[in-house]
Formats: C-alpha cells, sequence, structure tokens
C-alpha cells in the first residue's frame, strides 16, 4: 500500500514536469536550461523528458481533460514568471487535489490505499 504523496513524488510529478516542459517549449520559446531553472531539475533531465524517457505517464494524464488544464495553468504562471515564493508548492498541491479528484492516480497507481486518495493537509 502506498499514500498518495508517495505516487505523486514518483509517478505523476516526472509526468507533470514532462508536460510543463513540453507546453514551456512549445508555447513560451524556453531553452531546455531555461525550464530546467524554472522546474529545478537539471538541463539533462528536461531533455529526457523531451524524450520520453522519464515521465511515462504523460498519456494517462493527457487524457484527462481537467488535469491537463491545471498543467497548462501551470505552464502559463511558470511561463510568465507570475510565480513567486512557494505558489509553485501551492500549485503542485492543487494539481495533486485534482488527480485524486479526477480519479487519475487510481489508473497510474493500484497500490495506493483508497483512504489515502483523500488529503487534509492545506
Amino acid at each position: 500500500m502506498k499514500l498518495c504523496c508517495e505516487v505523486m513524488v514518483s509517478d505523476i510529478l516526472p509526468a507533470v514536469r514532462a508536460l510543463v516542459s513540453k507546453e514551456l517549449t512549445d508555447g513560451y520559446n524556453l531553452s531546455q536550461s531555461e525550464i530546467s531553472k524554472k522546474l529545478g531539475v537539471t538541463q539533462p533531465a528536461v531533455s529526457q523528458y523531451k524524450k520520453e524517457l522519464r515521465g511515462q505517464r504523460v498519456r494517462i494524464l493527457e487524457s484527462n481533460k481537467e488535469v491537463m488544464s491545471e498543467i497548462k495553468n501551470f505552464a502559463k504562471a511558470i511561463g510568465t514568471s507570475e510565480l513567486q515564493g512557494c505558489q509553485s508548492c501551492l500549485m503542485i498541491c492543487k494539481l495533486c487535489e485534482k488527480v485524486r479528484k479526477e480519479k487519475v492516480m487510481a489508473k497510474i497507481n493500484r497500490d495506493v490505499a483508497e483512504e489515502f486518495l483523500v488529503c487534509n493537509l492545506k
């Protein structure tokens, strides 16, 4: 049995970063180096996201319009430099909430206990 935060970090966050990287490249014409700085990852990690070597759960997230809307909002906030301080952390938490609400997490990892799909941390 896994906690939802474990699944978020191991399975969902890499896919989110891959999708955000794609949005930042396509929509905001940012380089891999610029994206790596904004996401707090290395440039080789961004390269691996682009080559689909990391974040293999992308298609599951892409298939959900609500989740993709949150990811696009996150990318826009990053691309337009609207985020300040820990706002990116709050956006990740909001995205996690959306992933749980839309039951995407259960599609990604069946080991998540149903009672952990509700997170009362705020």
